[in-house]
């Protein structure tokens, strides 16, 4: 298993976790495998909110933490900059809360 997928695993197993729980800013910066740039610009286009709101204390829950590792994925793979990942990124959702509908 690479490092990727077991970073995924842990992140996807972290959705069970309550969102009253929070990670610190270290913490996220390494599981997401994000620098705090990107993660500011993502902060910055409302896609996650911390739970803290100074920036050198910032937590996440774990419903943020999923939404930082998807948005950096987005980034990656298509190279698109946080403002156009974000939208990418709503609009996933969208199709979920669709399909949801539909069941």
């Amino acid at each position: 298993m690479t490092d990727e997928n077991q970073r995924d695993g842990w992140i996807m197993a972290h959705e069970f976790m309550e969102d009253s729980q929070s990670l610190p800013l270290s913490e996220v910066l390494r599981l997401c495998a994000v620098d705090m740039t990107q993660l500011r610009q993502i902060v910055d286009e409302s896609v996650v909110t911390p739970m803290r709101t100074d920036a050198t204390e910032w937590e996440f829950s774990s419903t943020m933490i999923v939404r930082i590792k998807r948005v950096a994925r987005l980034q990656s793979e298509l190279d698109l900059n946080a403002h156009a990942a974000a939208i990418v990124l709503d609009l996933l959702d969208e199709v979920q809360r669709l399909r949801r509908g539909l069941q």
